[in-house]
């Protein structure tokens, strides 16, 4: 904010897209306010819950929907490497795994069908090279983008990464509290990211302890994306740190292997980290 007006017949209207040559698409959605069906409040999940999964869904309204799924379509077809998507909330499958928290469905985990529509544009039309960006969960995440039907099944091979169909970044704020509780200690924070990567399938990496911001750079050949944090975000002079990158190859539609190039991050818990393949098996909750 604020936000420049897009469409002089629709002051509703955020939602909008650039070209950078052939380099990339941005997609810039709005999941929050246009045309979107009703969400998790909290007072109400179990009514959301109920009908997350109902077709006629949608986060964002068929209009908005049938424009950002062409756009996709079309830069593929004119040859522009990379397709960002740009919005506000966490796109994958994303288990808490608490009793009284399991899923975010003011997410669009609340809108699976409308998700499902997203994974199939992608899939149906050989869409290459799609970066997701998110944020809104006060905490950082890094996820192998996986359609649902592959998650508990050997389409997708979260130790290689085969089977999956882009990346999604997701940041944490940069004041806001973070979601998984404040004032942790350290071990804390490490254990709740811990947790959440061995129930998470192509969940590679996920933070919480920091408040900082990520920034991402294009080639023609690379995405390489950096996650920052401030070690005391309450003191403008606060010491900024690199807790975790990560590269996608052209082509690829996974993170890079080794995640973080194999270093281990300075916050955070990395998959690779907390699952030995070899000997944890996924039983389709969690590796065991």
């Amino acid at each position: 904010m604020p936000i420049r007006q897009v469409d002089t017949t629709d002051s509703l209207r955020i939602w909008r897209s650039f070209r950078y040559g052939k380099l990339a698409d941005l997609f810039l959605l709005d999941t929050r306010n246009f045309d979107r069906d009703i969400t998790d409040v909290y007072y109400n999940t179990d009514a959301i819950a109920a009908i997350s999964n109902d077709t006629d869904r949608s986060l964002m309204g068929g209009k908005q929907e049938q424009w950002l799924y062409n756009g996709m379509i079309h830069s593929e077809q004119r040859g522009a490497v990379w397709k960002v998507i740009t919005q506000q909330i966490i796109q994958n499958w994303q288990n808490y795994g608490q009793p009284t928290f399991m899923y975010n469905y003011d997410a669009w985990q609340g809108y699976r069908a409308n998700r499902r529509r997203f994974f199939d544009t992608i899939v149906k039309n050989n869409v290459q090279n799609t970066i997701t960006l998110a944020g809104d969960s006060h905490a950082n995440w890094v996820y192998d983008t996986v359609p649902e039907d592959r998650l508990n099944n050997t389409a997708y091979d979260p130790a290689t990464g085969d089977g999956s169909i882009g990346v999604e970044f997701a940041g944490t704020a940069v004041s806001s509290p973070s979601s998984y509780g404040a004032n942790l200690t350290a071990e804390r924070y490490t254990a709740n990211a811990k947790k959440l990567v061995t129930i998470n399938r192509n969940l590679q990496w996920a933070e919480g302890a920091h408040r900082g911001y990520f920034e991402i750079d294009f080639s023609k050949t690379d995405c390489n994306a950096k996650f920052y944090g401030y070690v005391n975000n309450t003191n403008p002079n606060s010491e900024e740190l690199l807790v975790a990158q990560f590269n996608v190859k052209r082509g690829a539609n996974k993170l890079t292997r080794p995640i973080n190039y194999g270093i281990t991050p300075n916050s955070g818990f990395l998959q690779a980290q907390a699952v030995d393949y070899n000997k944890m098996k996924w039983n389709g909750t969690a590796f065991v």
